[in-house]
């Protein structure tokens, strides 16, 4: 590999063998290049007359957009080097940067070539656990479309990686009409998904029919209410856990300021007891419901109806 000095003409820039999908452009390394120039110089491949870019594709590009007319690059002959040495090199100088939908799109690009995931993990020096294998096989499949979501910075790869277990079309109809319009973060998106399935599997109704009959039966949309109503499809008896709940905490008739409060959808195994205390008569009152006996009683029950006892 030797460094030169290249004309960009002479780059096939359009060129997708080794690109790589990549979002928009950061302004840094635009004013970086235009300001010091490029640090790390790009790898190209000699192709008969043309040069194959091999990484440095939005390097290349950038010089281009600023005018320049060559560029410094490290040129192999193809053939000094094999395609499995290419999938190396690229990984090996975009490591730092690369998320794992980068890394499955290097992948997807190795599969193409008759490879499988497990080879291509020993090739980049990953952990060949039946965990990673199974990751990056959704992943190296995801559809180009919800691809194209992370790239437009609307998803995370973890996102991607939950979607990339359901119907391609599911998929989309979640992303265009709850997760991106709602936006519904990781841990929304999965447990979102998990319940989805587990309606899926007792119901065996399609997803896209499940989401669709949240969405049209509502009016005043909100995340909150497409959240609870997908947990009351999946759990039936929540409405009448909240119900009995209720009916508890009015029994209590508890003083004035004193609140007591369970997580969203009785996700935790908790009650919560508020108040502010700012005189002996408020913490008696506190006394007194406390040391109740048909209060206490109450409280248990509470504290076993938001555990599922």
């Amino acid at each position: 590999m030797v460094l030169k000095e290249i004309n960009i003409s002479d780059i096939d820039i359009f060129n997708p063998r080794f690109l790589i999908p990549y979002s928009k452009i950061a302004a840094e390394l635009f004013n970086s290049i235009k300001d010091i120039g490029i640090i790390n110089p790009p790898i190209v491949i000699k192709n008969d007359k043309e040069y194959l870019i091999l990484t440095g594709f939005k390097r290349i590009s950038i010089s281009e957009e600023l005018g320049l007319n060559t560029v410094f690059c490290r040129v192999v002959s193809k053939n000094e080097i094999s395609f499995d040495q290419c999938i190396k090199i690229i990984y090996e100088d975009n490591k730092d940067r690369y998320t794992d939908i980068e890394i499955c799109e290097l992948c997807r690009k190795h599969i193409d070539n008759g490879n499988d995931v497990k080879q291509f993990l020993k090739l980049i020096d990953y952990p060949t656990t039946e965990k990673n294998i199974q990751r990056f096989t959704y992943l190296s499949n995801i559809d180009s479309r919800i691809r194209n979501y992370y790239l437009d910075e609307k998803l995370n790869p973890e996102q991607c990686f939950f979607l990339s277990q359901i119907d391609t079309e599911d998929a989309l109809l979640l992303l265009n009409k709850v997760i991106v319009p709602f936006r519904f973060n990781t841990n929304e998106t999965r447990e979102f998904l998990s319940e989805l399935k587990d309606i899926y599997i007792r119901d065996d109704k399609p997803i896209s029919q499940i989401v669709e009959g949240v969405i049209n039966t509502q009016e005043d949309i909100t995340k909150n209410s497409i959240r609870l109503k997908i947990k009351k499809l999946r759990s039936p008896r929540l409405v009448e856990v909240e119900k009995e709940y209720n009916e508890i905490v009015k029994s209590l008739e508890l003083p004035k300021g004193v609140l007591i409060s369970y997580s969203p959808y009785f996700e935790n195994n908790y009650i919560e007891v508020k108040t502010r205390i700012d005189s002996e008569n408020k913490l008696n009152e506190l006394k007194i419901l406390f040391e109740n006996e048909d209060n206490f009683k109450r409280l248990l029950d509470l504290i076993k109806l938001v555990r599922g006892e």
